[in-house]
């Protein structure tokens, strides 16, 4: 009950000033071009903090995430220890955004896909929980404040499968999470990580996932810019590349070169061609070299670092350390500096 009047409150009573907006292939902020007059302009530099939001509702796998100085898992302490880094990204270095995720993401991999730990922000019917709701409201406000676009990823392939089998519980909650962040205009939506995983929902897989971009943005009036993520390298299909408002993609396991190759073959797609939208990539690794190239090909970069879980190394097995800790974070964060 506590979460849920927070989270009204902050909804009620914030003053959302920061939108996104797109024209062409560009980002802009409140109607200026991002990173004017640098040769990021235009672009989103990002990172994956998919798990800002990150609790475990499984007694017995919370111990997986405790901190070693408390020995616990504080999901408050995450969020808060995050927003109080989001000052350092905007103002000292210039990133422009990061990922969030409504499900999270892979703290671990385990084999045989065996997931034990209970990590959603949705109920079984497709309702938001509170909680999830309340820390979700709290960095969007925040990001807000610095001028930052917060990328909010809905579904996960380890945790959509919790709730209710059928279609229109996927459609439930995206029409929930819709109508929750369409007061908010600095937000860029992602309907699920990776589609072409083997989601258990089928309007989530590569061949139905457009009719779920096009219900979002239809439910939003297009207040807001809908898109969805596919594996390092997979180029989205032509429907994806129609109906999403601006093109996601992850360069996982790529090469410089094939970075270079994947953006010009998407730029090279005659949909794509006829409608240039911004290209986005907000999963990829640690080598910053990869941030040089999307650049120059006129494409965002984003920032993927597993860690370990030791709290200092990674941003996505908790417990997460927000700050700038190792020599593989700093040198991105410095990267983005030179470019904005």
């Amino acid at each position: 009950m506590i979460a849920l009047i927070l989270f009204l409150f902050t909804l009620i009573y914030s003053n959302h000033s920061t939108t996104i907006s797109i024209l062409k292939d560009k980002f802009y902020l409140n109607g200026q071009i991002t990173n004017q007059g640098t040769s990021s302009s235009g672009l989103l530099l990002n990172s994956r903090m998919i798990q800002a939001l990150f609790d475990d509702s499984n007694p017995s796998t919370q111990t997986l995430w405790r901190y070693p100085d408390t020995h616990q898992w504080d999901p408050n302490r995450n969020v808060h220890e995050f927003i109080s880094n989001l000052t350092t990204y905007r103002n000292y270095y210039g990133l422009n955004a990061v990922t969030v995720g409504f499900q999270g993401g892979g703290p671990y991999y385990f084999p045989n896909n065996t997931y034990p730990w209970v990590v959603s922000g949705w109920t079984p019917s497709g309702e938001m929980d509170p909680e999830w709701a309340s820390r979700l409201t709290q960095v969007l406000n925040r990001a807000d404040e610095l001028n930052m676009v917060v990328i909010v990823s809905l579904f996960y392939i380890q945790q959509e499968y919790r709730l209710n089998p059928g279609d229109n519980t996927i459609l439930q909650a995206v029409g929930n999470a819709v109508d929750f962040l369409k007061g908010f205009r600095n937000v860029l939506l992602e309907i699920a990580n990776e589609s072409n995983e083997n989601y258990t929902h089928a309007c989530l897989r590569p061949e139905n996932i457009h009719t779920v971009i096009d219900f979002a943005k239809t439910r939003s009036n297009s207040a807001l810019l809908v898109s969805t993520s596919f594996y390092g390298g997979i180029s989205p299909p032509d429907a994806v590349l129609q109906s999403a408002d601006h093109i996601t993609l992850h360069g996982n396991g790529l090469t410089s070169d094939e970075i270079s190759h994947f953006i010009t073959q998407v730029q090279a797609n005659p949909i794509y061609q006829k409608q240039p939208k911004p290209i986005i990539f907000n999963e990829d690794g640690t080598d910053s070299d990869h941030l040089f190239v999307a650049v120059g090909h006129g494409a965002s970069w984003g920032y993927y670092d597993q860690g370990t879980g030791d709290y200092l190394n990674g941003f996505q097995t908790p417990p997460v350390n927000w700050k700038i800790s190792t020599p593989l974070k700093t040198a991105f964060f410095n990267g983005v500096k030179q470019f904005t």
